[in-house]
């Protein structure tokens, strides 16, 4: 039996590059405020996308999102069954089931100031 794309099953090329293009040629100040695209742990801070905080910093902000009591930064279970929190500055924060702790799409390694600094914010207030 032989078979043949038409133009309508087609793979959707065009738009594809239609949207790698819009990502790639987006104003800056109009990205989406939850998109990291890299997060750099130091010994003595961490960079996020353009952003430099200090450990001191980060522990202010993570104190912070503990003391909100707003719906949309308090720690809460998703609908996958993580544990998701919005941390001031630096955006929304992901643990997994596996321990695993995720800011913006993007995991820390297990083993740094970091992640142990995200995962006392997720010990401290994990919803009942």
């Amino acid at each position: 039996m032989k078979r043949t794309l038409g133009t309508k099953a087609g793979f959707g090329i065009g738009a594809l590059l239609d949207k790698l293009h819009r990502h790639l040629y987006q104003d800056p100040n109009g990205r989406d405020q939850d998109e990291i695209d890299m997060i750099i742990v130091t010994g003595d801070g961490v960079i996020v996308n353009d952003s430099y905080y200090n450990k001191e910093r980060i522990k202010e902000l993570v104190q912070e999102a503990l003391d909100t009591k707003g719906r949309k930064r308090r720690v809460r279970i998703e609908r996958t069954g993580v544990l998701s929190c919005w941390i001031p500055e630096v955006g929304k924060a992901v643990q997994r089931s596996d321990g695993s702790i995720e800011i913006g799409g993007i995991e820390i390694q297990k083993r740094s100031w970091l992640h142990h600094e995200i995962e006392k914010l997720f010990a401290e207030e994990r919803p009942a």
